[in-house]
This record gives C-alpha cells, sequence and structure tokens, in this order.
C-alpha cells in the first residue's frame, strides 16, 4: 500500500498503472477542496484509491481522488472507495465536445458525503463509462451545465443509493447537458432511480435497460 495523505494536484499526463496496489488517503483537509490526482490525456490504470470518509455526514474539507482537465483521459479498472465528494471530477472544457473521459471497469463505493457524494460527477466534459459498478453511494453518475455529456452503456447501479443514483442537475431553464445515452445497464433499488432534465442540445436515449423499480422516475 501507498500513503499519499496530504498530498494534491499530482499532474497525470502519462500513465500510471497501480498493479493492483492500494493508495491511502487517511485523513480529510482541515479546509477547502482536495483533489488527489490530475488527469489530462494520461490514464490512471489497476489500483485502488480507499479515500478518508465513506461517511454522510463529516467535519472538515472535502476530498476527490480524480480531476480531468481538458485533454481527457483513460480512468481503467480502479476502485474508488469512501472517496467523500469525488471518485471522478470531469471537468472538461465548455463547448468542446472533444475533451472525451474514458471510464471502464471501474467500481464506485462509498462516496455519499451530504450534499454532494458522486461516483462521478460531469461539468463540461464528456464521459464515456462501461462496464463499472456503483454502490453504496449518493449519486452514482451526475452534472450541471448547458454542455456535460454521457454516454453510460454495460454498467450495474445497487440497490445502496439515498439519492437518485442516475441525476443531471437543472442548469438554467429547465435543461441540463448536452445529450445522454444509458443502454444496456442494470439499476436496482425500489426507489426511483432516475431525475435528469432535457438537454439543452442533443438528445437523451434511455434504452434497454433492465430497473428494479416499476417507476423510473423523470427522463427529460
Amino acid at each position: 500500500d501507498i500513503d499519499l495523505t496530504g498530498e494534491a494536484n499530482i499532474p497525470i499526463g502519462n500513465k500510471i498503472i497501480g498493479n493492483g496496489k492500494t493508495i491511502n488517503y487517511k485523513t480529510l483537509p482541515a479546509t477547502g477542496e482536495v483533489f488527489l490526482f490530475l488527469l489530462s490525456g494520461g490514464t490512471i490504470s489497476d489500483l485502488t484509491i480507499f479515500g478518508p470518509n465513506g461517511n454522510v455526514m463529516a467535519e472538515g474539507g472535502f476530498f476527490g481522488a480524480v480531476k480531468v482537465l481538458g485533454l481527457g483521459g483513460y480512468v481503467e479498472k480502479v476502485n474508488f472507495i469512501n472517496c467523500d465528494k469525488y471518485g471522478v471530477y470531469n471537468q472538461g472544457v465548455r463547448l468542446n465536445q472533444e475533451d472525451i473521459c474514458y471510464i471502464t471497469n471501474c467500481t464506485f463505493t462509498g462516496i455519499k458525503r451530504l450534499g454532494y457524494g458522486y461516483g462521478v460527477w460531469t461539468q463540461y466534459g464528456y464521459s464515456v463509462i462501461r462496464n463499472s459498478v456503483f454502490q453504496d453511494g449518493r449519486h452514482g453518475i451526475d452534472g450541471s451545465s448547458e454542455s456535460n455529456q454521457y454516454d453510460v452503456q454495460g454498467c450495474t447501479f445497487a440497490a445502496s443509493f439515498y439519492n437518485y443514483p442516475i441525476h443531471l442537475h437543472e442548469y438554467g431553464g429547465g435543461k441540463s447537458g448536452a445529450g445522454m445515452v444509458f443502454k444496456h445497464n442494470y439499476v436496482f433499488g425500489k426507489q426511483q432511480p432516475i431525475d435528469i432534465w432535457p438537454p439543452h442540445s442533443g438528445v437523451t436515449v434511455v434504452d434497454s435497460n433492465y430497473f428494479e423499480s416499476v417507476t423510473t422516475g423523470k427522463i427529460g
């Protein structure tokens, strides 16, 4: 195991291959918001990031594991555990459709800070998520702008969320984002799993999924 407690904004422009190792980040910052890695065009693969808080309530600042900048990148076979506010924050570049972050074969567990708790948050970027598992969190995926995009396929959302696992915040005029594809996913739990607003541009496609809940919720 590797202890990186107190480190912040480590740039990843090439590759970090964990070979199954665990990175521990043991304490929240006293104030503010800290990200462990900044990903811009590189790859993070084959490791576990064990964060400082898996509880709903916490004292102090906020922790996020990976912040993705304008060049996008690849997050592959990473287990995000107890990462407080964010597993992956895909910031991207506003009105640029090429800032793609590919997230494949990952797990997001215990990310449930009150008022936040996002497995993946997409601000202005484009998040393509495949074959990943979201469990024991507040929101599995979320975002808020006129330009964020999601393509989520082959993923599993466990019956352990205390808010909508599939969510897009309203961003001006009762709309959000630039389109969303949600196909071939398994969504468990009896609560309504979806709350997404109509897109500012593009289309929302929800097709060929399995929902345990009888009522899926609001689909823009």
